[in-house]
């Protein structure tokens, strides 16, 4: 992870997220006294006059800090089986194991099978995080009660993020009748934590997050990773074709109209200026990984590197880099030496600016 949720305890928390980080705390604490059982987290946590609770629904607008106290929460745990996944990722996993079972069965069976899905999976984890939990597929919606509600039967603690309070969830939805069971199980067994005040921790970590990462080795390759995560806002890479020229098109992996890509993929290929600038108009952002320094023999990577970091500064559009050394040490032949010194300078100055939440994707 990241230094924004390693070094949580350095920062300056608003009173949002001291409530929920004191409430984390508690089972933190509790959990060290207790034997890995299914269900121990469950019993840790009351609200008063209500039932039992067995979960955290942290709601707030985005950048509050919901996702950096759970994955700090979730990194705190030791020796507890334990799965943290984006809410979407995981309902494709659930709906392709129902497919794989499929029977005809009544809506009523259809909630047991549901369940007893949920116990099977169950087996795997104590613990369960939900990052951007938000409903807007009616297929999902249908089957969030039997599967929640699979789960707290199989002891699972489950912690949600989500930018919406439970009686906004799938609002004006196909049938959202038959999910409002779903929200009186949040309100009557979830302990509620809100994210109302406070600045915006993802623009904060947009306007500083590290440039140039290095070097190539686990640590940076988390902390990589992780700055993708947030700035992509978690959603999936897909490889997208995108027309360079004309009506040829090539794939390029995607996210949140964000490039991530292997340097030696890309600099492999085939792209002068004009595929470039056709390429970056779909960009708000490229995440360059894994770059190596040019050898002697290998100017014609060193040519479309520079053709791309030239393309990027002009217009604008932010650059993010895992390398093995520093910009001044990239090139190691003699034909573009002087040359290159205009990158150097373009790649320190990149450092400094373009804010990719800032860039407005053409067309």
């Amino acid at each position: 992870m990241s230094e924004i949720v390693s070094s949580i305890d350095d920062l300056e928390l608003d009173d949002d997220q001291k409530r929920a980080k004191a409430v984390l705390d508690h089972c933190l604490d509790q959990q060290s006294f207790q034997k890995k059982s299914k269900g121990f987290l469950s019993r840790l946590l009351t609200i008063q006059d209500s039932d039992e609770t067995y979960g955290l629904y942290l709601y707030g607008p985005s950048g509050r800090g919901k996702t950096v106290l759970m994955d700090w929460f979730f990194n705190q745990l030791k020796g507890v089986p334990k799965k943290r996944v984006h809410f979407h990722n995981f309902m494709i996993e659930v709906h392709d194991a129902l497919h794989a079972a499929r029977t005809d069965t009544k809506d009523s069976e259809n909630d047991t099978r549901v369940e007893q899905l949920a116990a099977e999976m169950a087996k795997d984890f104590d613990i369960l995080c939900f990052d951007e939990f938000h409903v807007t597929d009616v297929a999902d919606a249908m089957i969030l009660h039997p599967l929640i509600t699979g789960f707290i039967k199989a002891g699972v603690f489950i912690i949600v993020t989500t930018n919406w309070p439970p009686e906004n969830l799938y609002e004006d939805g196909l049938q959202r009748e038959r999910f409002l069971p779903f929200i009186d199980l949040i309100e009557d067994h979830f302990k509620q934590l809100s994210f109302l005040s406070g600045p915006d921790y993802r623009q904060t970590f947009k306007d500083n997050a590290p440039r140039w990462l290095l070097p190539l080795n686990k640590e940076s390759h988390d902390q990589f990773n992780r700055i993708i995560s947030i700035l992509t806002k978690d959603k999936p890479p897909k490889e997208t074709e995108i027309e360079i020229l004309g009506e040829r098109s090539e794939p390029f992996l995607m996210a949140n109209n964000m490039l991530i890509t292997q340097a030696d993929d890309l600099l492999s290929r085939d792209l002068g200026p004009r595929e470039f600038i056709k390429l970056v108009e779909h960009c708000k952002a490229v995440f360059l990984d894994d770059l190596k320094p040019f050898s002697k023999s290998s100017n014609e990577k060193a040519k479309r590197f520079m053709t791309l970091i030239d393309v990027l500064y002009d217009a604008d559009v932010a650059l993010f880099v895992r390398a093995d050394c520093q910009p001044e040490d990239l090139y190691q032949g003699k034909r573009l030496q002087y040359e290159f010194q205009r990158t150097i300078s373009r790649l320190y100055e990149m450092r400094q600016k373009s804010d990719p939440s800032k860039r407005v994707k053409k067309g």
